[in-house]
């Protein structure tokens, strides 16, 4: 499963199972393999088999909430969440997932209780940035904006306490991508690569609306979503034995032989096309492969790429707000946070530039204000026919794994786009770090 052999892993699980048929591991671990192949309902099958096993193992309960969630069923997944409380009250990851599935009430119970957990300071660093974030976005939601900034920042501040972001590595890294990936670089290869309109790239910042898109595309008839998909940085990984002995990325790019960027290419459709089987289309929404736009472009230069874009304080504060899984560490700090944005937004101006018309922007606001014909221009892009489902994305079945899963199982709404206004008065590293971008 670590290796992203999914199936071989089935196959070994299910002999497994047939040896010991009453080990809950079996079961639990099942569910984690088929949910990686997106078979969330037999996912969520094997994991209530595993608790029938062993009814007392909260982090299964936790994670049967994860695919309930997923699948749109929030009542649910909070009704076991709920369950993980009653085994171990002072879980934190059951309080955060709550936070996110269950908004604060009025008076909300939750509140004085997180807080005192916090006061009594048990948990370690990870459990107790999770109890921060959980009270932060508690006290958000019933108004509390002062008390809730203050939880946020102790909750970043625990995460970065674990390893920070190493901004001049990432500087290092654009600097050299807007050097070597040149126009001349990409009209010189004009034929490279695999030849498919297959795969659609949604990249571009956290919290930028991506989740959305996808969910929009994923609803009509000819495409399918594969979520935040690792597939393209593991075929990616296969590059050093195509290039010279001694060069590195990106600056070896133009070295490799054309015939890597056919087999890289026809790796990747193989991929995508053992999970979504029969789908015209197929969205990767891989944020970060927003750094792989030029390898993108070599491999599968047919392949269409989607670039979300938000207002950047907007963004940038949705992912202060966050408690990712993974990051990469850039959204623990506010200062970080802005320079961050600066490097992406030099790398997507680049991207923009070499590879004219290569890239459609989407942008969050506008599609929340102008729905239908930023719709349209989506699927234009796609050469797809307009389809209604598009129109009522928000009751397709399809498993949402992004921190937005619950929002996107709405109607749109735009009572988010200003909400990051309520911490104006605490973001001025924020803007400062911001304004050069």
């Amino acid at each position: 499963m670590q290796a992203g052999e999914f199936e071989t892993a089935r196959e070994l699980l299910q002999k497994a199972m047939a040896a010991e048929p009453d080990n809950p591991a079996c079961h639990l671990v099942l569910g984690r393999c088929l949910a990686a192949l997106h078979q969330e309902r037999a996912a969520i099958r094997a994991v209530e088999q595993g608790l029938l096993l062993d009814p007392a193992n909260t982090r299964a309960h936790r994670y049967l909430a994860e695919l309930l969630a997923r699948t749109g069923d929030t009542a649910a997944a909070s009704k076991r969440l709920h369950e993980v409380l009653a085994l171990d009250p002072k879980n934190a990851a059951a309080y955060y997932r709550l936070s996110e599935l269950q908004p604060a009430a009025r008076d909300d119970p939750r509140i004085p209780r997180i807080e005192q957990l916090l006061a009594a300071a048990t948990h370690g660093p990870r459990d107790r940035s999770r109890l921060a974030f959980a009270l932060a976005k508690l006290l958000d939601q019933s108004g509390q904006y002062r008390k809730a900034f203050k939880w946020f920042v102790e909750g970043n501040r625990l995460r970065h306490e674990q390893g920070g972001f190493d901004l001049k590595r990432e500087a290092d890294y654009v600097a050299r991508a807007r050097r070597f990936f040149s126009a001349e670089l990409f009209t010189s290869r004009p034929d490279s690569g695999c030849q498919s309109d297959l795969p659609v790239f949604v990249v571009g910042m956290p919290r930028s609306g991506s989740t959305l898109v996808e969910q929009i595309l994923s609803s009509h008839p000819e495409v399918t979503g594969i979520g935040e998909s690792m597939l393209l940085p593991q075929v990616v990984a296969g590059l050093p034995g195509w290039m010279p002995a001694g060069s590195v990325m990106p600056d070896a790019v133009a070295e490799i032989a054309p015939e890597a960027w056919s087999e890289l290419g026809q790796k990747y459709l193989q991929s995508i096309t053992a999970l979504a089987p029969g789908a015209g289309r197929i969205v990767d929404k891989q944020l970060f492969n927003y750094t792989l736009v030029g390898l993108i472009r070599l491999m599968l230069p047919g392949a269409k790429i989607i670039h979300c874009t938000r207002d950047p304080m907007a963004t940038c504060w949705s992912c202060y707000a966050t408690a990712f899984g993974n990051d990469r560490g850039f959204t623990w700090s506010l200062t970080d946070l802005g320079n961050n944005y600066r490097l992406y937004a030099q790398l997507m101006a680049h991207w923009h530039q070499v590879i004219p018309g290569g890239l459609l922007e989407v942008n969050y606001e506008q599609l929340v204000v102008d729905f239908e014909n930023q719709v349209r221009r989506l699927l234009d892009f796609l050469d797809l026919p307009w389809s209604e489902n598009c129109r009522e994305f928000y009751k397709t079945d399809r498993s949402v794994k992004t921190s937005s899963k619950a929002q996107v199982r709405q109607p749109l709404y735009s009572s988010s786009l200003q909400h990051w206004k309520n911490y104006l008065e605490y973001l001025g590293p924020l803007e400062q770090a911001l304004r050069d971008a």
